[in-house]
């Protein structure tokens, strides 16, 4: 992670992406605690809920974290990026230093097509998640407030690094690795 990005921000809050755990950012949060952060987790549950849910959710604990008046910091897995990137656009927060985006599905992934038009149905995620018109991306918007690192990875099998940009001013960079090894 940047250092430049991370300076003055006391707390990082982790959000996984889908068929993940919180615990997934648990070495990252053994890191940042050495280094003298903070770390809360959130996690959702990615099956049941829609993105739109989730987001609701996690604007939630975003507010709470937020009204302790210190700085915090957002690191997001994939499809966390996206649940992350609807909470941002329903409340501002006055403490919210910076966010990374790890793989991000920014465009939607193509993989969602694969899969099975019931499953979609019993995932409803999946149907946000897509490069389709039904896709939630095609929802969002682009401009960013707050200092912004996307990370990609060069073999990513489920969000090709296509589909990681930002059109607005942000940092990126590309890993030689894959989706989850980021």
């Amino acid at each position: 992670m940047s250092k430049r990005i991370l300076t003055n921000a006391l707390t990082v809050v982790t959000i996984h992406g889908f068929a993940a755990h919180w615990t997934a950012f648990a070495p990252c949060s053994l890191y940042l605690r050495s280094r003298g952060y903070s770390t809360e987790h959130w996690g959702y549950s990615t099956f049941t809920q829609s993105i739109e849910e989730a987001a609701a959710k996690f604007s939630e604990q975003l507010t709470k974290v937020d009204a302790r008046g210190e700085r915090f910091f957002i690191v997001a897995h994939s499809m966390g990026g996206i649940v992350m990137r609807v909470a941002l656009q329903r409340t501002a927060y006055k403490n919210l230093a910076g966010q990374v985006l790890i793989a991000p599905p920014i465009r939607g992934t193509p993989v969602t097509r694969l899969v099975p038009g019931l499953v979609r149905r019993w995932i409803p995620a999946l149907k946000d998640l897509s490069d389709g018109p039904e896709g939630i991306h095609h929802r969002l918007k682009e401009e960013v407030s707050v200092p912004t690192l996307v990370v990609a990875a060069r073999y990513d099998l489920l969000v090709p690094i296509s589909a990681t940009h930002l059109d607005c001013r942000h940092e990126y960079c590309v890993f030689s690795g894959t989706h989850n090894s980021l």
